[in-house]
């Protein structure tokens, strides 16, 4: 993903992540997520992952490239760790218009 994904906040704005569980012997299945938890995930992670010393010890460099995914605990932030997408797998009904 990309740097701009971090200010696509609309309401009405889902992503539809497909994970082909490879290698799992599970079916594919989809995690349904909404803009603005894409936006602060990816803003929150790209800041803590350029905070972090590179495989040298070097600073990252900074570019408009984004990771969204289900686990970064390598990262070191207990809000992301593996898991944390659990609430949106198959959550079709996050799609329902309200009212």
């Amino acid at each position: 993903m990309g740097k701009k994904h971090e200010a696509l906040t609309s309401p009405t704005l889902f992503y539809c992540f497909l994970d082909f569980a490879i290698g799992t012997g599970t079916s594919p299945f989809t995690y349904i997520v909404p803009a603005p938890v894409v936006a602060q995930t990816l803003a929150e992670c790209h800041q803590a992952w350029l905070a972090l010393p590179g495989a040298k010890s070097q600073p990252h460099n900074d570019s408009e490239f984004r990771r969204f995914l289900p686990d970064y605990s390598h990262l070191r932030m207990a809000k992301y760790e593996d898991g944390w997408l659990a609430p949106y797998r198959e959550a079709w009904g996050l799609l329902q218009p309200s009212g």
